[in-house]
């Protein structure tokens, strides 16, 4: 029984600690207040989530390609052999 309580004071512990791992760089610029207007600010937010967008977008059009180049390639070798 004290094992099993020590172990899940350990196991706290470790989960408590604060990881200290590098810095991700992020994809978007953050948005700095310049002071200006409402609707600039909105239209730089607009601008840059519309960016991550079509990254996204292309992201996951490159991926459909590469998974169905694989598939094709696998059919080719269940069909033809190994050449």
């Amino acid at each position: 029984m004290t094992t099993f309580i020590s172990f899940i004071i350990f196991v706290s512990a470790v989960f408590s600690q604060k990881i200290q791992g590098k810095r991700t760089h992020e994809l978007l610029e953050p948005i700095a207040y310049n002071r200006g207007s409402d609707r600039e600010l909105v239209a730089k937010a607009e601008e840059q989530l519309l960016n991550t967008l079509s990254l996204l977008e292309a992201l996951v059009d490159d991926s459909n390609q590469l998974q169905m180049e694989k598939r094709r390639n696998k059919f080719e070798f269940i069909r033809f052999g190994r050449r």
